[in-house]
């Protein structure tokens, strides 16, 4: 308390702020756990998936045979359903999951099962596409990389264990959105940057970017009519949860989508105008934000390039497929199909536009006060 007290105003403002907006934060996530999520649980899809290898392509019909090597069915060979979109290119050795129906789960007759394909099985490609990942951080960013990925695996847990259980609980997606955000960010931050007030800025910049753009999308989803109906799982979720509104869901993915940018930006005009204050501490607030600015400038430029065409390698078969009608290119992109995307796109780059300045703002302003030993928030 002591150390927080003889931090110069302009800091102890910081500090104040985060607070304020963090204790409202804690209580309200508290109050959606308690809530109950027993709407999750009751209405669970039948499935039983099954490992096993293609011993026999299709021909002429959708069917493969496939030996199962899960222990539940173990070196059986069964007839396996498909559709024709993979049936052509699924070959002998693949390894596959197959989903076994039962009569019951059928409404027929049968006692015999069923088998459909489900999908290729990815699972040992992906531990180690994982462990090439995980290996190259470690190796370029050493400890500070290995920090960068617990916070990652923070941000899933959050996701899973409140954000998607508060979402089908019926609670308010703004506010779910922004509390996922908040404390994310708030880990990920402390856990790759340090306890200092060089974060805490960064992180207060987040969050006021993280605020203008729930605000800002709500908004833009509402007047553009964004249903958020734009795949055939969007369809069977609301078919399965019909209390869930997707428009809702839509704009809290969009509050989670802007985090990644957001963070990259305000930590990086943090960082900038701590290094300008530390090589000039005469330096004055206004100079301060000038000179970080032109920097922020710079990289307003290629994170928008980096948003933009990160959707568009990801989203190119969707592109290409609506590419081949004849409607006027507005119609194209303002379908349902690619709406979503577009609108992501420029709501988060007004979000990161704006909290750059704002970021740069309150970094100058917090660092225009006496020069003081760096900042820990030790007791």
């Amino acid at each position: 308390m002591r150390r927080f007290n003889n931090l110069p105003k302009t800091k102890r403002m910081v500090v104040l702020v985060l607070v304020v907006y963090f204790v409202p934060t804690i209580v309200s996530a508290a109050f959606f756990l308690s809530s109950g999520t027993s709407a999750l649980h009751s209405n669970k899809s039948f499935t039983n998936l099954l490992n096993g290898k293609v011993v026999e392509e299709a021909k002429s019909e959708n069917i493969i045979t496939v030996q199962i090597s899960s222990d539940e069915e173990k070196d059986k060979r069964v007839i396996v359903q498909c559709d024709s979109k993979y049936a052509r290119i699924i070959k002998s050795g693949d390894k596959v999951l197959v989903n076994k129906i039962s009569g019951e789960q059928l409404a027929t007759s049968s006692v015999q099962p069923q088998y459909v394909f489900y999908g290729f099985d990815r699972s040992t490609p992906m531990i180690f596409l994982v462990l090439i990942y995980i290996l190259v951080i470690v190796l370029v960013a050493g400890f500070k990389g290995l920090r960068a990925l617990v916070g990652l695996l923070f941000g899933l847990f959050v996701v899973l264990f409140f954000t998607i259980p508060s979402l089908f609980a019926g609670s308010n997606t703004l506010a779910v959105g922004l509390i996922s955000s908040s404390f994310i960010m708030f880990v990920t931050l402390y856990a790759v940057h340090g306890f200092n007030m060089k974060t805490s800025v960064a992180l207060l910049g987040t969050i006021l970017g993280l605020l203008f753009t729930s605000l800002f999308g709500t908004l833009i989803i509402q007047i553009m009519h964004i249903t958020g109906f734009d795949s055939d799982e969007s369809l069977q979720l609301v078919q399965s949860y019909p209390s869930i509104s997707l428009q809702a869901i839509v704009s809290c993915g969009i509050i989670i989508s802007a985090l990644g940018v957001l963070n990259d930006v305000t930590i990086t005009q943090s960082s900038i105008v701590d290094e300008l204050k530390n090589l000039n501490p005469s330096i004055t607030g206004a100079q301060l934000f000038m000179r970080a600015m032109r920097v922020g400038k710079d990289h307003i430029a290629s994170t928008i390039y980096t948003v933009a065409f990160a959707y568009i390698g990801s989203a190119l078969p969707v592109i290409m497929w609506i590419y081949t009608f004849s409607d006027p290119v507005f119609v194209k992109i303002t379908s349902e199909t690619m709406v979503i995307d577009v609108v992501s796109i420029f709501i988060s780059g007004v979000g990161l536009v704006l909290s750059i300045p704002l970021t740069t703002f309150v970094a100058a302003y917090t660092a225009s006060g006496k020069t003081e030993a760096p900042v820990t928030f030790t007791a």
